[in-house]
């Protein structure tokens, strides 16, 4: 009977101890405990003598209560006046079933408490991912403008064209220290903004927290999946637009615009109308947020499909995982398309003396 009164969400453990008045103030007011009672002298006894007793709870004004907390310490007084109520009432031989002439139940479909927070929960991940887009951008900037326009500005980069090996090679080695540093940017953003993440689901309605993590580990996989060709695309612009600069100041400022555009690129997935269809997966920043977003949305609760065996199976379970198998490789295969082309246009521009020592 007392389990049934528990509320969903209720804490693991409730610390209780026992201290005089001056004590549970001081306790109070340094915000060690949440709530403080005062029992009266005889408490015992008056609840014997089948009478009813008032408590008041005390907080502090520094430290109030949160409601979750009230909430759950008045349930846990209910559940300790109903099992007082029936032992008064075996006392009595009153069977316990007087005060419950009724007893309803529902049978069917539960209804689905959280569709309202999955309704904001693609526009909130879409606008992190865009914030994860640009500081992963970011990250690539100055690794970059030290590959190309520092070996110009220090007069190293005659040295390293000598160097018995092919242009593709030194642009290849560039772009992989450029790509280290960029994922290293990348799961420090990630760590950081997960952390932040888990520690918010504690204030979702009961019973959402768990459904977005049962979903949330295929979609932070195909998520690491697209912002891993997205670093490549953000290393191998970051080299290209470097490569055209004469100085690391020109560098940092011909960067500037582009994470104008990446900004901008990134801003379109956010757009009403915006999905994974078509070539939307294929265009830079773009196409990675979008696929990433649509894996990170919990999926709406679809009617049970009935097999031909009488199985029960969810229709989105079915169709889902081939859905989104073609946005993401149309959007890998993006990435490392327009990283090669971006490194090629880079090797294209080492080798020209006009644009290397104009």
């Amino acid at each position: 009977e007392a389990k049934e009164n528990i509320p969903p969400g209720w804490p693991s453990d409730v610390f209780a101890e026992i201290e005089s008045s001056d004590k549970a103030k001081q306790l109070l007011d340094s915000g060690k405990v949440d709530l403080w009672i005062d029992v009266p002298d005889g408490f015992t006894q008056e609840l014997a003598a089948f009478d009813t007793v008032n408590l008041i709870a005390h907080v502090s004004d520094k430290h109030p209560a949160s409601n979750k907390t009230r909430k759950q310490f008045k349930s846990l007084m209910e559940s300790f006046a109903t099992q007082v109520r029936e032992e008064r009432m075996g006392l009595a031989d009153v069977p316990l079933s007087l005060f419950d002439p009724i007893n309803l139940t529902f049978e069917g479909k539960e209804p689905e408490e959280a569709i309202a927070d999955r309704r904001i929960i693609a526009p909130i991940s879409g606008a992190i991912l865009v914030l994860l887009a640009v500081l992963t951008m970011t990250g690539s900037f100055y690794p970059a403008i030290d590959a190309i326009a520092g070996e110009k500005e220090r007069g190293t980069i005659e040295t390293l064209l000598i160097v018995p090996c092919r242009t593709q090679d030194i642009v290849f080695g560039k772009f992989l220290a450029i790509f280290g540093v960029t994922l290293a940017t990348l799961a420090a953003n990630v760590i950081s903004i997960l952390l932040t993440i888990l520690v918010s689901l504690r204030y979702f309605p009961d019973g959402s927290a768990d459904y977005y993590l049962q979903n949330i580990g295929r979609g932070a996989c195909i998520t690491l999946i697209s912002f891993i060709g997205l670093s490549s695309v953000a290393s191998a612009m970051s080299l290209a637009v470097t490569t055209a600069s004469k100085s690391v100041k020109e560098a940092q400022n011909t960067l500037t615009p582009v994470i104008l555009l990446i900004s901008a690129l990134a801003g379109v997935a956010l757009l009403p109308g915006i999905s994974n269809d078509g070539f939307v997966p294929a265009v830079p920043f773009t196409g990675q947020i979008v696929v990433s977003q649509d894996a990170l949305t919990p999926p709406p609760i679809e009617q049970p499909l009935i097999t031909d065996d009488n199985q029960i199976s969810s229709s989105w379970e079915m169709t889902k995982p081939i859905i989104e198998l073609a946005p993401l490789l149309t959007t890998i295969l993006s990435s490392i398309g327009v990283t090669w082309v971006l490194l090629r246009g880079t090797a294209a521009m080492l080798t020209d003396e006009d644009i290397l020592f104009r």
